[in-house]
């Protein structure tokens, strides 16, 4: 069985997890041994850094590895690439974080000069890991062999969107990532709450519960988020895909396995994760950090489940979102 990692997402922390509970998260994430935690400049206006900065442990490079992202919004040019990272280091209250990310493409930037501003911040020692997200397979291929002809540091890990039900990562991402030794790291291994099983799609939109595919102020959500989780997963063929898995688990575990324990043991036991790949948890209630956890750790899934996984993917898969932007 493969060594999967498990990584604490921070999104929610400044947004539906307030600094207290997202603190208490952080304590009892490290508590269970684990050391990894996930965040970005995006993330709440940048307050979900602030918050783990906010915490002494996460200033311990020893006990907590933490790793963000770089922004387009704020500039991909080399000179923007150094000040906003410097910015994030201030807000972590560090001078160096595990993994540095480019969080998307920046098409209007030559990466060129994207890339000469990522090896100056590593080589002032800023950062130990330079990792990609949402890029295309070839614009992964062609980094690596710039940085490669340049001597600077190289690419590997990708943090990209994987689950059940969206394996467009699998046609050529995954085969380039372990071509150039990259490990993958999961986001979305809910498809953003759709794998949770609280959604009835026989409901209207306005009767369904507040959260990231229906704004609600008080829920951390913005009509922006909204609206790109919604183009992203809340979709015809998706839909379908729940149904079917749900009938499917209902049938072989009668209650005993949720949807969402389901779809967080396909990832672990069925999926094409490797050894030190990783899943990106994220939490955005207290009430679901055990629960979500305890998930993770099920067997292997009963051969129709994983049948009706495969036959959703199937049906969904000429519609799924393209894993690049």
């Amino acid at each position: 069985m493969a060594y999967i990692r498990k990584i604490l997402g921070a999104m929610p922390f400044g947004g539906q997890l307030n600094e207290a509970q997202s603190h208490k998260m952080i304590n009892d994430w490290i508590k269970l041994g684990y050391k990894e935690i996930d965040t970005a400049i995006l993330y709440q206006g940048g307050n979900s850094e602030k918050i783990i900065g906010g915490l002494k442990i996460c200033r311990d490079n020893n006990k907590v590895k933490v790793a963000t992202k770089a922004n387009p919004q704020k500039g991909y040019q080399s000179e923007k690439i150094v000040e906003q990272v410097n910015e994030a280091l201030s807000r972590l209250q560090q001078s160096c974080v595990d993994i540095l990310y480019l969080h998307v493409p920046d098409h209007n930037t030559p990466i060129e000069d994207t890339l000469k501003g990522i090896n100056q911040l590593y080589t002032e020692g800023k950062f130990k890991e330079f990792g990609l997200s949402n890029y295309a397979s070839w614009e992964v291929v062609d980094i690596f062999h710039i940085c490669k002809a340049n001597g600077y540091v190289l690419p590997t890990v990708y943090q990209g969107m994987y689950n059940a039900l969206t394996r467009d990562v699998e046609l050529e991402l995954f085969p380039a990532l372990r071509k150039l030794g990259i490990r993958f790291y999961v986001y979305n291994p809910l498809a953003g709450g759709l794998l949770t099983g609280r959604y009835d799609f026989n409901l209207q939109n306005e009767e369904q519960p507040k959260g990231r595919f229906f704004a609600s102020g008080n829920a951390g959500w913005t009509n922006q988020w909204t609206k790109a989780y919604q183009d992203r997963y809340w979709q015809n063929p998706y839909k379908y895909g729940v149904q079917n898995v749900m009938e499917v688990v209902k049938k072989t575990y009668n209650e005993e396995v949720t949807l969402l324990e389901a779809s967080l043991r396909w990832l672990f036991h069925h999926s094409q994760l490797q050894d030190n790949d990783g899943v990106i948890l994220g939490f955005s209630k207290p009430e679901h950090f055990q629960t979500n956890l305890n998930a993770c750790s099920g067997g292997p899934l009963h051969e129709d489940v994983v049948k009706a996984f495969d036959d959703s993917w199937d049906a969904i898969k000429s519609k799924c979102p393209k894993y690049y932007r």
